[in-house]
């Protein structure tokens, strides 16, 4: 019987290239290549311990026990001729199971061999991955993937690669060799999933930096989208770069040239940037950046156990036509709530900041606002019949202190108020004394008044013209439903008083009585109502010029709600007019406080601070303001008074270039460019705007004081005395109020003129006078 056996082995298959086309031009060549090939391949296969099987026509079969040793003997044949310019071979390596027989060879590894050899570029090496993964841990030989194929009878997809190296062709990757993945296997061989991975990371990196910058340095609010912009647009450009370029010994090559395929590189040297120290280096820091920001933020969040936002309530009727009762739900708990010794409530402007915004989690949401909880929910209301939702979170860890569903009737809705709220105080660990403090506030039994008061509610928060006097229109309507209604009385007050502030359309001397008369029916009807205090104190700051009234007043409405982030904006504007900065600082500061994202206490504390000169923290929180996106002109003029004190014009010039020409925003921009004239000499122009503003003067009311100071800044002094005359007739606010200029804070910083001290010699700006020496003998420095 003839001698078998079966054995692994490294099967090598060489292939002369072109010499089926050259046997027919010149036979008598063709066999002198085969005799040289013979010669050449014969000792070096016996010299890397393989075995020289046969011929078979121009190509050669050998065998070895190491895909190592067949590897090395394949680049070895390759070198020696490299210089020959008539011989030129393919070869083709497969490590698999074959036969042995006689003096022959055969099985599938002998097949596979032989085809892989036929797509082998000329001068080049293909192996098969069975071959990659023996030599994968040899440092000295580097293999590229070029993708797979089926081979003729082979009934499998065969993964092919090129070995690489000097002297090794670059592939020429074409139909013929019907090679499936290969793009994605030079998309591998070019680092380019790396390089995009380290790109993203070095993008989230420098993105985060940014905005830890943005916290010491006062960077424009667009630098962040910028930064993103440019980062989106270099992306192309940093994948061309990687796609095409790659470092080597000869410096930086084309991914396409020789060099490249004959690169001794490993991939984190050709590609440096792209090294896995690098990515998991930026990864480790952009974990510690947002999951530990307290360690890298200059400014650390505390968070109060007892303290709590209100996140509007979602409207989830059916129509979705009842936000404004979802919205009322959610501000009648936050006014329960704001009455409970020892919890800190965040205001309304900054709690409603979140209406309607999904991509936050509570957890952020907590953080910002800086509380250890958040109450939110949902309304659904249909009918008659509503169901409530109510869940408390824990801000710190994300998890639920408790949650409920009331389902109740519509004349039910005050009963689950307070279980909702005492439930609240219940799960916070808040102590109340029954005996002295009731969750309970006066209420009102009519549905439909309370409905009213609701929708009168959102109005006066979204304040403007339109919405208070509309505002005014409905709680109206509550009290005619329910005349012993207090809250919708207080709420009337505060409509009223606010109007003149927010529209030249109302005198203050129209809205005094009504305002009063309306705080006055509140306290009647309940002695214990907040608001009605602080309309009071409002109305003497504002209009009266009743000094001592209205600190009376805002200290006794500051008693009954000791956390209302309004009632101590208000009483800072008061401690501003009387010039006792310390105290104005300090109210407004705790306004802010407690109503962190109201952009009108930023710019009401940038105020105060300018009161006292600093104008590095006016400035601060001028922009603040801006930053939230406040539609309203003080903003503007604010800014725009910090820059000119610091010499600044043409930042000046820039907070009231986006000042809008339309109704009484043009008055507002004509105001804004006279004071900039006035700044920059140019007394001529400042005249010409003056004049623009006596006519619109005509059209609008409470604006003499601004004309009168502006005459003042002229060295007019007559003009300056006759509007500031109807300024105190029209008692508008500014003329007690605004800080500048701040020699107008006393009579004698003023000229010695007799009309213009006539003017201002009235006995509620006396008073006024005499507490302002006092303040300013006792802080006479920066706070």
């Amino acid at each position: 019987m003839p001698a078998q056996s079966r054995q692994l082995a490294a099967i090598m298959f060489t292939d002369i290239v072109g010499y089926t086309a050259l046997m027919g031009k010149d036979e008598e060549n063709a066999m002198q290549l085969l005799d040289q090939n013979r010669v050449l391949q014969k000792p070096l296969i016996e010299e890397y311990r393989g075995r020289y099987l046969k011929e078979m026509g121009d190509g050669v079969l050998a065998s070895f026990n190491s895909a190592g040793d067949a590897v090395s003997c394949a680049f070895a044949i390759q070198k020696a001729l490299s210089d020959d310019q008539e011989l030129t071979l393919r070869i083709g390596i497969h490590l698999g199971d074959i036969t042995f027989k006689d003096e022959d060879v055969f099985g599938d590894g002998v097949n596979i061999a032989a085809r892989i050899q036929a797509i082998t570029d000329p001068g080049g090496i293909y192996i098969t991955e069975s071959i990659h993964k023996a030599i994968r841990g040899r440092g000295d030989i580097q293999a590229q993937y070029l993708g797979e194929t089926q081979l003729k009878n082979v009934d499998y997809l065969v993964k092919i690669y090129a070995l690489q190296g000097v002297g090794l062709p670059i592939p020429k990757v074409g139909e013929d060799k019907e090679l499936s993945g290969h793009f994605w296997a030079e998309v591998q061989r070019r680092s380019m999933i790396r390089a995009a991975v380290a790109y993203m990371v070095t993008g989230l990196f420098l993105v985060l930096l940014l905005r830890e910058i943005q916290n010491w340095i006062a960077l424009p609010d667009w630098s962040l989208t910028v930064a993103l912009a440019s980062l989106l647009v270099c992306f192309p450009i940093a994948i061309y770069l990687a796609w095409n370029y790659e470092r080597s010994p000869e410096g930086f090559v084309r991914t396409s040239s020789q060099q490249s395929w004959q690169n001794p590189y490993s991939t984190s040297k050709k590609k440096p940037l792209t090294s896995n120290f690098i990515i998991v280096g930026l990864i480790l820091v952009i974990l510690i950046m947002y999951l530990y920001p307290r360690y890298l933020s200059p400014m650390e969040v505390t968070f109060d156990d007892k303290s709590i936002a209100v996140i509007p309530f979602v409207d989830m009727s059916p129509e979705g036509d009842h936000e404004w009762f979802s919205d009322g739900i959610s501000e009648e708990l936050l006014n329960a709530l704001v009455r409970i010794p020892g919890l800190k409530v965040v205001g309304r402007t900054s709690s409603w900041t979140y209406k309607g915004v999904t991509n936050k989690d509570l957890k952020e949401i907590g953080k910002e606002l800086g509380v250890g909880t958040v109450l939110e929910g949902s309304v659904r209301k249909s009918g008659t019949n509503i169901r409530i939702t109510a869940q408390l979170v824990n801000t710190k860890d994300g998890f639920h202190l408790w949650s409920h569903t009331y389902d109740r009737e519509l004349t039910d809705i005050f009963a689950v108020q307070d279980e909702i709220t005492a439930a609240i105080v219940d799960a916070m660990k808040v102590y109340i004394s029954k005996d002295t403090f009731s969750l309970r506030q006066t209420t009102t039994a009519n549905i439909d008044a309370y409905t009213m008061y609701l929708q009168a509610r959102q109005k006066l928060a979204l304040r403007g013209t339109e919405n208070l006097i509309e505002a005014r229109r409905l709680f109206e309507e509550a009290i005619n439903l329910d005349p012993s209604y207090d809250p919708a009385y207080s709420g009337l007050g505060s409509a009223l008083w606010l109007m003149p502030l927010y529209s030249p359309k109302f005198f203050a001397h129209e809205i005094i009585s009504p305002a009063k008369n309306a705080a006055n029916k509140a306290l009647e009807l309940n002695p214990q109502n907040a608001e009605a205090f602080s309309v009071f104190g409002s109305v003497a700051t504002y209009f009266e010029w009743d000094w001592e009234a209205a600190e009376e007043a805002f200290n006794k409405s500051l008693e009954l709600s000791p956390d209302d982030a309004e009632i101590y904006n208000f009483i800072g504007d008061y401690y501003r007019v009387v010039q006792h900065p310390i105290l104005a600082i300090e109210m407004e500061s705790r306004a802010l406080e407690l109503d962190p994202l109201h952009p009108v206490k930023h710019m009401d504390l940038g105020i105060a601070y300018a009161i006292v000169g600093d104008w590095e923290n006016a400035l601060r929180y001028a922009k603040s303001a801006s930053g939230l996106s406040l539609r309203y002109a003080g903003k503007n003029q604010l800014l725009m008074r910090i820059y000119i004190e610091l010499g600044r014009l043409e930042e000046a010039e820039n907070a009231i270039a986006g000042l809008d020409d339309n109704n009484n925003k043009y008055y507002n921009k004509l105001y804004c460019n006279t004071i900039m004239a006035i700044a920059k000499g140019e007394s001529d122009n400042a005249l010409s705007y003056i004049e623009l503003l006596v006519n619109e003067a005509e059209n609008l009311r409470n604006v003499s004081s601004r004309i009168g100071r502006l005459y003042l800044d002229l060295g007019m002094l007559e003009e300056a005395a006759h509007w500031l005359e109807k300024a105190y007739e029209n008692r508008e606010f500014d003329l007690v109020g605004s800080v500048w200029p701040r020699g107008f804070i006393l009579p004698e910083n003023l000229p010695d003129h007799p009309a213009l001290q006539a003017a201002l010699d009235k006995p509620e700006l006396n008073a006024l006078f005499e507490i302002r020496r006092k303040n300013l003998g006792l802080t006479n420095k920066k706070p």
